[in-house]
């Protein structure tokens, strides 16, 4: 795999002005979902919860998961800042690594609404004990920027610190050959996570349309997508909660942060109702 993913990144090298491939190499460059929301590059960071692959695919359409005509394409103004796409984004840029033996695996008609299957290199690794080393040595290479690992359980503390390590080496490299954005790491949990030493851990669950809110219309089409995005730890921020929406059922659809609704307050008891049925029955 690394001969293969290091032949990527040397094609990449002689296709990619030096302009467009130091984008993303700089200290604080961010890979970002929303105008608001951007998760730090040469770092490793956890998507927990029920949707955790669908955040990882939303992810992956904001690196460049689009394809027209066979090519992944860059997502423009919403991470390299200018319009249209780079020649250094026309390469795979998503690898995704999961275990064999789980019987969970995308399917890219399910996978197509939020990214171009095209774009996405999957990986399935036989022993538990390749899934974090596949991610090291990726992460190293600097050939993807974008690199996922599909685990079963939160990893410990150090092979943490250790893909922290092969990311930040492979930002150097990078940077020093003139190369594509520093690469980042996605780490996928089930439940709500707990990955120690992980940069940020955001948590996605799908979200009910409240009472209050009526239904569309059958004629408007499907309702858009939305879920409860909570950011349980930032070493940058605060934990916060929003509802997140998707404006479109294509790649590239433009996401949307907006504050949870509020939570309906129970109704309270009588307390004469209360007093009455505590009276024992003659």
């Amino acid at each position: 795999m690394s001969e293969t993913l290091l032949t990527r990144r040397s094609m990449a090298k002689l296709s990619a002005p030096a302009t467009a491939a130091t984008a993303g190499t700089s200290p604080g460059a961010r890979l970002w979902l929303t105008p608001d929301l951007g998760l730090a590059r040469g770092r490793v960071h956890e998507f927990c919860g029920s949707a955790r692959r669908s955040l990882a695919l939303m992810a992956a359409s904001a690196e460049g998961g689009r394809a027209e005509g066979g090519r992944a394409e860059g997502t423009g103004a919403t991470n390299s800042g200018k319009t249209g796409s780079s020649p250094a984004a026309r390469f795979d840029r998503v690898l995704w690594i999961r275990p064999r033996w789980v019987p969970d695996m995308l399917n890219p008609d399910g996978m197509a609404a939020l990214v171009d299957p095209r774009c996405v290199l999957s990986v399935h690794v036989q022993r538990a004990e390749d899934l974090l080393w596949c991610m090291e040595e990726a992460l190293r290479s600097g050939a993807v920027s974008l690199v996922i690992g599909d685990l079963p359980g939160p990893p410990g503390l150090t092979p943490v610190r250790r893909l922290h390590l092969a990311a930040e080496a492979g930002a150097q490299a990078n940077a020093q050959a003139g190369l594509g954005p520093a690469p980042l790491g996605l780490l996928l949990t089930p439940e709500r996570g707990g990955a120690p030493g992980v940069e940020s851990r955001w948590h996605l669950q799908p979200a009910s349309a409240p009472a209050s809110v009526p239904a569309p219309p059958a004629s408007s089409g499907p309702a858009p997508d939305r879920w409860v995005l909570e950011r349980c730890r930032d070493r940058r921020d605060p934990p916060r909660a929003w509802t997140l929406q998707r404006d479109g059922a294509h790649p590239g659809a433009a996401l949307r942060l907006s504050d949870p609704p509020a939570a309906t307050p129970a109704p309270q008891a009588d307390p004469r109702k209360a007093v009455a049925c505590a009276r024992p029955m003659r």
